[in-house]
């Protein structure tokens, strides 16, 4: 009887035979690093944390203001301070005519300021005897906005508003898979900032880590220069019929740039911050808000089906065929009800059963100490009418990445 094994179950090629003698050590020592590998991996995903976030994009962010109301009705005597300057608090700001006998008097007083400036003589009823009208004083420090101050003013509506830079604030309406979870205090990342003034000629620049974004650096000019040369040129969309051009809407310049430092003391054109650019804010107040679907329970439902047999038994039909009917009996009616839901009830009493249609969490994000690029937008947006934007995600809490992987799997 041999020992061993027979001389065949071996190649005999001593190329392969010295091959196998040199990296077979190696294929199984990567054998080894693969399973490790597999097996820290899986460790990883249940230990690495990500976020579970809201968000809502196209989010307007504006300056912290207190609006200056009156309980009666007023018009503006006269604004003691210009628009858009710096006011301290108590600090003389206003002298309206409040109520409607004060009002009359200034009324008449502008229409004969209307009568003298044509040239023409004053009639001999018309009292124009100055209302003593009433100061109005700032309630706090910042930046004085005017309302209109040639129409009478409505009771509650702003006649002012002091704004405050300091604090911005913005007013979402966020949405996710997690919004259940939304609460007020949790941390906000304010990002994709879009400081746009209304022009159609947006100017992108790639300089490398601070790429120029901005619709300020190209002039009107090349809009009107691409208007001559392209309005009434015939165009094609595949599949479809030729049309002729009418005007330009939008002009976007894409370009790489090279940066060269500058004088300080030469005009600078603010650039749009980057994609990736992140401002924290904080969730200061919300309600749950949404539209739910309930499938209405027996023991409510009853009475419901009884009222909807009354209304409708007292109801003629006539049908095409010019037959006219009446319903005698209703069976088997269920109802469906969609519900509009606001704010959080108490987590010990009872609930029913709904399906979400659409669920949202109203929440107000406040940015502390704001960067000085961004207030001097906000600035500019508000003396201009147009809004900085944002896109606002809300963490509402974190789960290791294996549960998020294995749900979208």
């Amino acid at each position: 009887m041999k020992n061993g094994l027979e001389q065949e179950w071996r190649t005999q090629n001593r190329a392969k035979r010295k091959f196998y003698a040199k990296y077979m050590g190696w294929l199984e020592r990567g054998g080894y690093v693969v399973v490790l590998c597999v097996f820290g991996a899986f460790i990883f995903a249940f230990n690495y944390q990500v976020d579970d976030i809201i968000k809502a994009e196209g989010v307007a962010i504006e300056a912290q203001s207190t609006a200056i109301t009156r309980s009666n009705d007023c018009l503006v005597i006269r604004a003691l301070v210009k628009n858009f300057t710096n006011v301290k608090k108590g600090q003389p700001i206003l002298i309206v005519a409040e109520g409607p006998k004060e009002i009359s008097l200034l009324q008449q007083i502008q229409l004969a300021e209307e009568i003298i400036k044509g040239g023409r003589p004053l009639p001999t009823s018309l009292n124009v005897t100055p209302p003593a009208g009433q100061t109005i004083v700032s309630p706090s420090d910042g930046v004085l906005r005017l309302s209109e101050t040639k129409t009478t003013i409505a009771k509650g509506d702003p006649i002012a508003t002091i704004i405050n830079y300091d604090t911005l604030i913005l007013s979402a309406e966020l949405e996710g898979t997690t919004v259940g979870k939304a609460s007020v205090g949790q941390r906000a990342r304010v990002s994709a900032i879009n400081m746009s003034s209304g022009s159609s000629i947006l100017f992108r620049g790639e300089a490398g880590e601070e790429d120029v974004l901005s619709d300020r650096v190209i002039g009107v000019d090349v809009q009107t220069e691409l208007e001559r040369q392209l309005r009434g040129a015939a165009v094609k969309v595949r599949d479809d019929v030729p049309v002729r051009v009418e005007g330009v809407k939008l002009v976007q310049i894409d370009s790489k740039v090279y940066l060269a430092a500058n004088s300080a003391d030469l005009a600078t054109e603010q650039s749009a911050p980057s994609t990736k650019f992140t401002i924290e804010g904080k969730v200061t107040s919300g309600e749950h808000v949404g539209t739910v679907q309930l499938a209405l329970p027996t023991t409510l439902s009853q009475a419901s089906v009884e009222a909807v047999e009354r209304a409708a038994r007292s109801r003629n039909f006539r049908f095409t065929n010019g037959q006219t009917s009446s319903i005698s009996k209703l069976e088997n009616t269920k109802f469906v009800v969609q519900l509009n839901v606001r704010g959080s009830a108490d987590a010990a009493s009872e609930s029913l059963p709904v399906t979400a249609i659409n669920r949202r969490f109203s929440a107000r994000i406040s940015i502390e100490s704001p960067p000085a690029f961004l207030v001097n937008a906000i600035k500019a947006a508000d003396r201009s009418g147009h809004k900085v934007t944002a896109r606002v995600e809300v963490v509402t809490g974190t789960r290791p990445i294996a549960k998020l992987l294995l749900k979208k799997s």
